[in-house]
């Protein structure tokens, strides 16, 4: 699918300005999708990221690729995903303000989901999630929680960077405290998709139908 989007800059919630991309119609449910690590070649143009994206406008919602600080012609520095959770409350101060958004989705993968809980934390409130390849076994998620509402959790058989006793034992937490979430495991998949995008959208299309 060719998209047909929108250059877009927008500060974060410290004011350093950010590139990002916007497709769709915002006057319902709006997406901002959150990219993979940036010091291992990350950034709004992942095939993850892009294989979201077509698969959220595909089901009529607005999206929000961006690039979180430092990366591309984002502004600032890396900031292990302090900086990058203003990121995306910048982002969906954006779309709340800027594009009359009533209902505030993330899509985030890898990196981005650490990043996209850390705002979480901090007090962001969205509408639904989904999680994309969580690096649990790579980076410590036990300070993070889901979001309250449901969240779509999609991951590879094979991903070494969310093995899946770490995410059991992670998920279990989030069971405990009463979070609503569907897990999808990918069989034969990876943590980078590479020649799986097919089925990972498919499986996000299926896990996001009606939300």
């Amino acid at each position: 699918m060719s998209a047909e989007e929108t250059k877009v800059s927008f500060p974060a919630e410290d004011g350093v300005s950010l590139e990002g991309r916007l497709a769709g119609k915002f006057d319902g449910e709006a997406w901002i999708i959150c990219h993979p690590h940036p010091q291992y070649g990350g950034s709004m143009h992942n095939n993850v990221v892009l294989t979201a994206r077509d698969v959220l406008l595909d089901l009529g919602k607005g999206t929000l690729r961006f690039n979180f600080r430092g990366v591309g012609a984002s502004e600032g520095s890396f900031d292990d995903g302090r900086g990058e959770a203003l990121d995306v409350e910048g982002a969906a101060s954006h779309l709340r303000s800027e594009h009359g958004a009533k209902r505030v989705c993330v899509a985030a993968y890898s990196f981005g989901s650490r990043v996209f809980l850390g705002a979480l934390k901090r007090g962001l409130v969205i509408d639904r999630a989904a999680i994309i390849s969580p690096p649990v076994s790579f980076l410590d998620f036990s300070p993070y929680d889901l979001p309250d509402g449901k969240s779509a959790i999609v991951v590879g058989e094979y991903d070494e960077f969310c093995r899946r006793a770490d995410l059991d034992r992670w998920l279990e937490g989030q069971q405990e405290k009463g979070k609503d979430f569907e897990l999808s495991v990918l069989t034969g998949v990876d943590h980078f998709f590479g020649g799986a995008e097919a089925l990972l959208s498919e499986t996000l299309r299926t896990a996001l139908r009606g939300s």
